[in-house]
């Protein structure tokens, strides 16, 4: 529930970003055209690039929020009215070979450190059963998902776009981060003693 908040308002934050550079080259048009004075060929060209930069940033974006918005849609498989997260096990409608392809294919995540968290953390390898699997990849899709906030960088340019978020998603995003670890371990925890 907490994260799916956080991709709402992180999306928000990059989309009001977005909104406020397609401001920002529509009134340098609105100036250029205003503007009696004649432009040299090379200052021209330069205006444009520029336009066409912010234009690139903008479209890179919005595929970001897309992404995003995507790993949320991952996550969110399950939640309820009631804001309660269903766990995969309890999602009848993946068999036993749809996580064997995913498994073939799942990413190897780690937790970045950082200045104030010394230490890295890998999602846990729970097994080849159902519940094992299933389990793993809800770890992976929520530190994917957490992750990808905490690093914020465009796909195309690797442009960090960390300015476009509030403090209060740069807070969550710390405290997520912190509690993916924990249910990792409490899901290894659990799983061991299952077995």
């Amino acid at each position: 529930k907490n994260l799916l908040g956080l991709v709402l308002k992180t999306c928000e934050c990059v989309g009001e970003c977005a909104d406020k550079m397609l401001q920002e080259v529509e009134e340098e048009e609105l100036a250029g055209e205003a503007s009696t004075a004649p432009l040299e060929d090379l200052e021209d060209g330069a205006q444009t690039e520029t336009k066409q930069q912010k234009d690139q940033k903008r479209r890179e974006m919005l595929q970001w929020i897309s992404n995003l918005h995507e790993m949320g849609r991952t996550v969110g498989e399950g939640v309820t009215n009631f804001g309660i997260l269903l766990y995969p096990p309890l999602d009848t409608s993946k068999n036993q070979e749809q996580l064997e392809k995913w498994l073939a294919k799942k990413p190897i995540t780690t937790m970045t450190a950082t200045d104030t968290d010394e230490s890295c953390s890998f999602i846990p390898s729970l097994g080849g059963t159902t519940l094992g699997l299933q389990l793993e990849h809800q770890l992976h899709a929520l530190s994917e998902c957490v992750e990808n906030v905490h690093e914020a960088c465009l796909l195309v340019s690797g442009e960090s776009i960390q300015s476009c978020m509030s403090k209060e998603v740069v807070d969550s995003t710390a405290r997520l981060r912190k509690a993916v670890k924990v249910r990792c371990r409490e899901v290894e925890e659990a799983m061991a003693v299952w077995d």
